[in-house]
């Protein structure tokens, strides 16, 4: 996977996403060389906090 820094991003509207693009929202699985399979969900920072019982 090619990690450039040029990347960029856009907003479009939901259903202008093909299903083959990770969004916020997604569910993602993938399998590291060292490991079993994970599934992940991309979420934003705050919500992330949220799910794991943090506190603001």
């Amino acid at each position: 996977m090619n990690c450039s820094p040029n990347w960029s991003a856009r907003i479009v509207a939901d259903g202008w996403v093909s299903a083959d693009i990770v969004q916020m929202g997604s569910a993602v699985t993938f399998k590291p060389d060292t490991g079993d399979a994970k599934t992940v969900t991309l979420v934003f920072p705050g919500d992330a906090q949220k799910r794991q019982g943090a506190k603001d």
